[in-house]
């Protein structure tokens, strides 16, 4: 009886570490997760991350996704060509197909279909939307918040948008707060505040304005055209249109009225 204690001990010794290994085995992810490359990138996708040559630290799910990236690093882009042109940009992070098409910028945050697409050299900037900041391209420091907020931005720095077509028309103005839907109609100016919805709706090129209420300031607005320079205001009522310097032009009823210059 000794003898056969002796024998079946180790025999069932080895059992135990045989099944023990096969259960670690079964515990692990099977198949094993693919998409890891050198330099901690993880690709996913058809020709995500396909030029990529030094960069680090980035993370590419989705056709095309970061395709042209070569010295960038610490990028994410999830979607069907996020982030498709970006080559040396760092620090971006792109949730949407085509979002952040064409940056190669960095610190950018994109998040919805298009958003941030034109953008190229900018930096720091914050998209959140499908078309928000679409046409940015050399802006900084700009937060679109809605759908097509801050849609025609080019080069307008420093601009906070929260609300659908918020500060749609903005192109060059900076410094600007547009809270509401369709708040402030700007291209141009800088400076100005609306809270509310459509509240300096039509303002164009006037700045140091701060609106407050649906459509606050709603007719107040400048354009420009070739001389004399053309000033146009929303009236509700001509007895609004009493008052008239050079180059105004009044919406009085159905129709536009400008005054003659002297």
């Amino acid at each position: 009886m000794k003898r056969i204690a002796t024998i079946t001990y180790p025999a069932f010794a080895a059992l135990a570490l045989g099944c023990f290994a096969i259960l670690s085995k079964a515990q692990a992810v099977y198949p094993p997760p693919d998409g890891g490359y050198p330099n901690n990138n993880t690709a996913e996708g058809d020709y995500a991350l396909y030029y990529l040559t030094t960069g680090g630290y980035n993370t590419a799910t989705g056709y095309q996704a970061l395709l042209n990236n070569t010295t960038g690093g610490s990028n994410t882009a999830t979607g069907y060509q996020a982030l498709l042109n970006n080559t040396t940009g760092g620090g971006n992070t792109a949730n949407g197909a085509s979002a952040l098409y064409y940056n190669i910028g960095t610190g950018n945050t994109a998040t919805g279909y298009t958003a941030l697409y034109g953008n190229t050299t900018s930096a720091q900037n914050t998209a959140t939307g499908s078309f928000a900041l679409q046409n940015n391209t050399t802006g900084n420091y700009n937060t679109a918040n809605g759908s097509q907020a801050l849609f025609s931005n080019s080069g307008g720095n420093y601009n906070t948008a929260n609300g659908y077509q918020t500060l749609y028309s903005n192109r060059v103005g900076s410094y600007n707060t547009a809270n509401g839907y369709q708040a402030l109609g700007n291209i141009s100016g800088s400076y100005n505040t609306a809270n509310g919805s459509q509240a300096l709706y039509r303002n164009n090129l006037g700045s140091d304005n701060t609106a407050t209420g649906y459509q606050a300031l709603g007719s107040n607005g400048e354009a420009t055209t070739t001389r004399p320079p053309v000033f146009w205001h929303w009236l509700r009522t001509p007895a609004e249109a009493t008052t008239q310097r050079s180059g105004i032009l009044h919406w009085v009823t159905t129709n536009w009225v400008a005054a003659t210059s002297r």
